[in-house]
């Protein structure tokens, strides 16, 4: 996936060069086991893909991040792409606008 306004480069590589990597670990949700590092939470969203890096960890299923913990720099991961822990029920918004011909409103 890319952002229309870094052009065709890598997100993680395109957000590196504005924050520094903070190494932190991997764990799996289900299990709290560490299964290896990544490079720091800036560079992930939820539900992405991730592969741990400095890791002997072996699965044949692909890992994907089910949560970020900020304050202690783990990402946790679920091995299963349709897992209820990567299913959000809620969402958290501010500054809603919305137009209509020329007019607009601002609603929150």
């Amino acid at each position: 996936m890319g952002l229309c306004f870094i052009g065709k480069r890598k997100f993680s590589k395109f957000i590196s060069q504005y924050i520094p990597n903070n190494i932190g670990y991997i764990k799996l949700i289900e299990t709290n086991e560490i299964i290896g590092e990544h490079y720091g939470l800036h560079r992930y969203t939820i539900g992405q893909r991730i592969t741990p890096i400095n890791t002997n960890y072996k699965s044949s299923k692909p890992l994907f991040i089910a949560k970020k913990d900020r304050i202690e720099n783990i990402i946790y991961a679920v091995n299963k792409k349709l897992s209820i822990l990567l299913i959000n029920h809620s969402i958290f918004i501010t500054g809603i606008w919305y137009k209509s011909s020329s007019i607009i409103y601002k609603i929150i």
